[in-house]
């Protein structure tokens, strides 16, 4: 048992909170126990200081708050998607597959495209290209000429 649990089971046992049968345990602990007993002897002295009327709770009104937060807790999702009816989550992971696939085969396709550089640099050595450099220039008439 935890030293925590032993102190939570000791708090209940002075507040009146803890069954018959359990209480008793706690006090055969008690005796054979002398840092449990300096526990529950401070914890009684602070209650004297302060002012330690005690009004008993009714029987099984821990349990009855208990059981009533239990039944008001409403499940909270970590991530908005988990929010979504089913349907509709798979439909996002569908939309989401079908991304990544094209985003694949788009790169695939833009990793296999030539350099641009490299493309107007073969082209403009072309045979074609190359006779049209060599060729005469034409005279265009001053008349047809755009300023």
């Amino acid at each position: 048992m935890t030293t925590e649990h032993r102190r939570t089971r000791l708090d209940a046992y002075l507040d009146g909170e803890l069954s018959p049968d359990a209480a008793a345990a706690v006090e055969s602990h008690l005796e054979g126990c002398p840092a449990c007993r300096a526990a529950a002897q401070a914890a009684s002295e602070i209650d004297g200081i302060l002012g330690g009327e005690r009004h008993p709770l009714p029987a099984g009104f821990a349990a009855r708050v208990a059981a009533e937060a239990r039944g008001r807790r409403t499940p909270v999702a970590p991530l908005w998607w988990l929010a979504l009816p089913a349907s509709w989550r798979a439909g996002l992971a569908a939309v989401l597959v079908l991304a990544a696939a094209g985003g694949m085969l788009l790169g695939q396709r833009a990793g296999a495209l030539p350099d641009t550089a490299e493309t107007l640099a073969a082209t403009l050595q072309s045979p074609e290209v190359v006779a049209m450099g060599a060729a005469r220039p034409v005279a265009v008439p001053a008349e047809r000429r755009q300023p």
